[in-house]
């Protein structure tokens, strides 16, 4: 093993004959293609530990910057993916697609949530939470025990001050939940139980002949011979 006298000779030396150092080097390497593979990796091995202690200590370094340095991070940030963007912008534009595509739940839920945080909403609930209470209820629509497509509606809408935590959530079908509006359950419970109880009116009926369809009604008492 060399001393610290030795290495610092070698230091000097590469110093002042860099490019005879580098001409040898790329000399030995034409001679010899075979054995640069097994000497790049016998120096990989004989280094491993100190290669590793250095990246270690350079990104503690960077992570320990980075916390002094909050608001220089994130400009730095933004600008680099400002810039990783506009050079990849029609790879980008097929992943985000596909993405799109393949994760419709995690979609529809960061929606739900963007929008439960424009109204200002309390609470909060994950994906999993809300797959839970589909599971829980029967995968079907909570007012009318449909099974279709089912989206988060909120027992107290937000609108009304209500919350977007969980115990807030059921699943609806599209149909009912926009019927149901900006009404809580109780109020869009007894709109529905007054739907039910109304009778149902049939049409009288008619003496009008329509286009070759023929309909079997009394005729008028002036008709009658």
């Amino acid at each position: 093993m060399r001393t610290d006298a030795q290495r610092e000779r070698a230091r000097q030396y590469y110093a002042e004959n860099r490019e005879r150092v580098l001409e040898l080097d790329r000399a030995r390497r034409q001679r010899n293609p075979e054995r640069a593979p097994e000497i790049r990796r016998a120096c990989y091995f004989r280094n491993h530990e100190k290669r590793l202690a250095y990246h270690r200590g350079r990104f503690a370094r960077g992570q320990s910057w980075a916390q002094r340095n909050p608001e220089r991070t994130r400009e730095r940030d933004r600008a680099y993916q400002k810039v990783y963007y506009l050079d990849h912008r029609a790879e980008q534009a097929v992943r985000n697609a596909a993405w799109i595509q393949s994760n419709p739940d995690r979609v529809a839920h960061n929606s739900a949530t963007r929008r439960a945080r424009e109204y200002g909403a309390d609470g909060s609930h994950t994906l999993q939470e809300w797959l839970d209470k589909c599971v829980l209820l029967g995968n079907v629509c909570f007012y009318c025990g449909e099974d279709k497509t089912l989206v988060r509606d909120h027992k107290v809408p937000l609108t009304r001050g209500g919350t977007n935590d969980i115990r807030n959530i059921v699943p609806a079908c599209r149909s009912c939940n926009s019927r149901k509006h900006t009404m809580t359950v109780d109020e869009f419970g007894l709109v529905t139980e007054r739907e039910k109880m109304r009778p149902t009116l049939r049409p009288a009926s008619s003496s009008l002949r329509i286009v070759g369809v023929t309909s079997s009604v009394s005729p008028l008492p002036s008709e009658r011979p």
